[in-house]
């Protein structure tokens, strides 16, 4: 139950009362989104929701660049089409000693802009617009690594990410990571994704060499969990124009690959 799984690793630095406000906010086993390298882009907040399919109850963004604390702290955090989004309540959390955080210099360009600890924040946002009833959404942001991430609280806890988006491989800085996320499409089956959210940019190299032979990720791929997934495709959306960015952000269904 991911509900479960994050109040085991998440323990509140301030304002218990609002963390446990905002966690019953949530089922007890919502569907979770996942942007990765997600920087200050909160589109998905506003892009998965209203669709042909589920929405996700919680939106979970990462990255490794301690400045994108500076807009969760300001609370404002843009403008997507005419929406406002800012956050109306947010709780600094530290993470369980259990999980492991790692610097690794061999996956980023700029360990220097990591925190030393972890840091994770939980947010309760509100969606608005001119002549419209405002909305909310949980978002939890981890500041962390992507492989990181991925093998501590995906892999290891056996966290559901129902929506996974990898969008723009974070371009934000014209590419802070040396390993190009598209890699989970190998992990569909794991992670039990329903819908896939990507774009048509990589790197020229995936960077799969510097994390294939990490024990954690390999024994994962190995295990018969990690069903084969096929995708069709339900959808594109105009992300943005933003950096090297090409084209529109796809959108797949997956389903089991003898699913008729």
């Amino acid at each position: 139950m991911n509900k479960s799984i994050l109040n085991s690793i998440l323990k509140p630095a301030e304002n218990p009362e609002v963390f446990k406000e905002i966690m019953d906010k949530l089922s007890d086993d919502p569907k979770t989104s996942w942007y990765s390298s997600a920087g200050d882009d909160y589109r998905d907040l506003i892009y998965l929701t209203g669709n042909t399919f589920a929405s996700p109850e919680l939106f979970i963004h990462n990255d490794y660049h301690n400045r994108y604390v500076e807009k969760i702290e300001k609370g404002d955090l843009g403008r997507v089409k005419g929406f406002k989004i800012r956050v109306v309540k947010k709780v600094k959390c530290d993470l369980s000693n259990e999980v492991n955080y790692e610097i690794n210099r061999r996956l980023v360009d700029f360990p220097h802009e990591m925190f030393r600890t972890p840091l994770c924040y939980l947010l309760n946002v509100e969606i608005s617009k001119k002549d419209t009833e405002p909305t909310e959404r949980v978002v939890l942001y981890f500041f962390m690594e992507n492989t990181n991430f991925f093998k501590e609280i995906v892999i290891k806890r056996m966290l559901r990410v129902t929506h996974l988006t990898v969008i723009r491989d974070g371009s934000g800085c014209g590419g802070g990571g040396h390993v190009n996320m598209k890699f989970l499409e190998h992990f569909l089956g794991y992670m039990g994704t329903e819908i896939y959210v990507t774009d048509n940019f990589g790197r020229r190299k995936v960077g799969w060499e510097l994390v294939k032979d990490d024990k954690v990720i390999s024994d994962a791929f190995e295990l018969q969990k990690n069903r084969p997934v096929s995708y069709e495709g339900v959808g594109k959306i105009k992300w943005s124009n933003y950096g090297l960015f090409l084209g529109d952000a796809l959108i797949f269904k997956t389903m089991k690959y003898d699913e008729e």
